[in-house]
């Protein structure tokens, strides 16, 4: 068609026909990000997510969406909004936590990240992951936030779930020197 805005709107009434083609959903994605019509694109992702009740179609598709965000600079913000709502439905999901990982320090946006480990903490099941969330947690705060303090007090709930553990404590103890190094 050589306009690939056109192409975009010819291919969102197709889509309309049978939202669950996924060809037709690449299609759209990739003339979407050629037109760089990313609020269109959104109110589809907005229609799929909303006439879907499974959860995880609807990581898939967040996360399918903040990836074609993702790949524009003006975009990096809401691709990570997409993210995190991706992860308010799994936290646990590695691809979630991954990207979320990689792209919200690079924004500026750490904070968001803290917020996700400290809900991957209350959900945590057993000691040793809120642990792990409680370093993950520190390592934000000290590495992109440069805030000591608030780094050190992550630090000291998990030595206070750390405590009954030896073994828990010991590679509490290693990950928090790895923590201070790293940002020295």
């Amino acid at each position: 068609l050589g306009d690939p805005a056109r192409a975009f709107e010819l291919t969102l009434k197709a889509l309309a026909s049978d939202l669950g083609d996924p060809s037709t959903l690449d299609d759209a994605d990739r003339l979407a990000a050629a037109s760089r019509q990313y609020p269109r694109l959104g109110q589809v992702y907005d229609t799929l997510l909303r006439k879907t009740e499974d959860k995880g179609r609807k990581v898939e598709l967040l996360l399918r969406q903040a990836e074609i965000l993702r790949q524009d600079a003006a975009e990096q913000g809401n691709a990570l909004d997409r993210f995190l709502r991706a992860a308010s439905l799994a936290p646990f999901d590695g691809r979630v936590i991954a990207a979320i990982e990689d792209l919200a320090p690079r924004i500026g946006r750490a904070e968001d990240l803290l917020s996700v480990y400290d809900r991957r903490k209350k959900e945590a099941a057993s000691h040793a992951a809120r642990v792990d969330e409680l370093i993950a947690s520190a390592r934000v705060a000290e590495v992109h936030l440069r805030d000591r303090e608030r780094s050190v007090t992550y630090l000291a709930l998990g030595v206070a779930l750390a405590v009954r553990s030896p073994a828990l404590f010991d590679a509490l103890e290693t990950r928090a020197m790895e923590i201070f190094e790293t940002a020295a």
